[in-house]
């Protein structure tokens, strides 16, 4: 039935990315507390692996970077490999190990807004891990995340475009970048 088939497709998936070279090193994931979506997604996100998360609509951009942030603090649990350590502050746990690379469009933040520095605290991630650049255009976005995806100071890189398609080359690219520098 339906599960045999589903554990086909995860063997069958799992051997195309090893073949492309885009297999996780020690298969570490990020997961996400909630048993049945880790369940699904084979123990959490994969680390060192490129994501998507997209708003529907424009007025839930805001949603999806509060997602977005919330994976981003999530790496400082121990269940992620590049984690140093968590901190307490103020009430909260922060992460305190590798950086938040968060790469916006002009355009994107100036519709948007950037992240709110002490709102950070509350997320989970201390504000001075949170490195932010803008860029002019999009593909100066792509280009600067798959740079900063091969560096090991950075452990989560987002990157916030305005809707179109990024052509299967540059996923590819940004794809291999991640698994190389083993950043979500």
């Amino acid at each position: 039935g339906a599960p045999a088939a589903l554990d086909r497709l995860r063997r069958e998936l799992c051997a195309a990315e090893a073949a492309a070279g885009l297999a996780s090193a020690g298969g570490a994931a990020l997961a996400l507390g909630i048993p049945a979506i880790d369940g699904v997604l084979g123990g959490g996100l994969s680390c060192g692996a490129l994501h998507e998360i997209a708003a529907m609509h424009e007025t839930e951009t805001a949603a999806a970077t509060g997602f977005a942030l919330a994976l981003a603090a999530r790496q400082g649990f121990p269940s992620w490999r590049g984690a140093s350590r968590t901190e307490e502050r103020g009430g909260s746990t922060v992460i305190a190990g590798r950086n938040v690379l968060w790469i916006a469009e002009d355009l994107s933040l100036a519709e948007n807004g950037a992240p709110y520095g002490p709102g950070l605290d509350g997320a989970g991630i201390a504000p001075e891990r949170l490195i932010t650049v803008t860029a002019a255009r999009g593909r100066d976005v792509l280009w600067a995340m798959e740079e900063a995806l091969r560096c090991r100071a950075v452990g989560v890189v987002i990157g916030e475009m305005r809707s179109r398609g990024i052509d299967q080359v540059m996923t590819r690219r940004l794809a291999l970048a991640a698994a190389a520098g083993d950043t979500l």
